[in-house]
């Protein structure tokens, strides 16, 4: 399995977030993203999985484009360490099936 980016650039408002990245993952190989809080890696990750739009650039997993052939979705996965979501979406669970939250 290979994902490959290439010119990838986001733009949020007038701030430009990741710029022309490009990149290669090979499958079983293990990457270190090293950056200062703040330098784009969480958006490049958001990017590379989907979870977010580009403004402009491709992202390919085995030749497949990210947003344009849905044949990819089921090889996607990205696991967050922090997720605001998760916790609102939890308790509502919660409240709906009775159960407690913790």
């Amino acid at each position: 399995m290979k994902l490959v980016a290439e010119k990838v650039c986001k733009t949020i408002r007038d701030a430009e977030i990741l710029r022309d990245i490009n990149l290669e993952l090979e499958e079983g190989t293990i990457y270190g993203f090293i950056g200062r809080n703040g330098s784009g890696k969480t958006m490049l990750f958001r990017a590379l999985s989907g979870l977010m739009g580009l403004t402009s650039g491709t992202v390919f997993l085995d030749g497949k484009q990210l947003h344009r052939d849905f044949a990819v979705l089921p090889s996607l996965g990205i696991v967050l360490s922090v997720c605001t979501l998760i916790s609102p979406v939890l308790r509502t669970c919660c409240t709906w099936l009775s159960l407690p939250e913790k």
